[in-house]
């Protein structure tokens, strides 16, 4: 892929397509979405945007964690859609799903695990549900 034509995707237009909640914007998303998912287009996607997307199907548009994590995981295993740290992310939604945590906890305890490290200073006892983490306060 030559430098010109590296191509980023944002939020709206992954929102749009996961939502369909404006029709025409939905079905210009959907047309890209083909694109990347049969390979004729790769796309990379900002880590926050990625983010932004869990946070906004979770606060705004009420979706459960399990269905969050459902949708955004099956966009993100998309070949032609780049993200760095991929399997990180995607590992942190399984746990975010599964503990009823937040997304940044989840990618917080996730990235952990993959360095080895196993105590967290933090006052979040929300972190006292994920085995591997040994909350510290300080």
């Amino acid at each position: 892929m030559s430098p010109s034509s590296h191509r980023f995707v944002d939020t709206n237009i992954l929102l749009r397509f996961l939502t369909n909640d404006l029709p025409e914007q939905a079905d210009k998303a959907s047309m890209l979405m083909q694109r990347i998912q049969s390979g004729r287009e790769t796309v990379e996607l900002s880590i926050l945007a990625a983010a932004e997307i869990v946070w906004t199907l979770e606060r705004f548009y009420k979706l459960s964690k399990s269905n969050v994590a459902s949708k955004v995981s099956s966009i993100l295993k998309l070949k032609s859609l780049k993200i760095s740290d991929k399997n990180i992310f995607l590992e942190a939604l399984s746990l975010y799903a599964e503990k009823n945590i937040s997304f940044t906890d989840a990618y917080i305890a996730t990235q952990m695990k993959r360095a080895g490290s196993s105590e967290l200073y933090t006052f979040d006892k929300e972190f006292d549900r994920v085995e591997h983490v040994k909350r510290v306060e300080p």
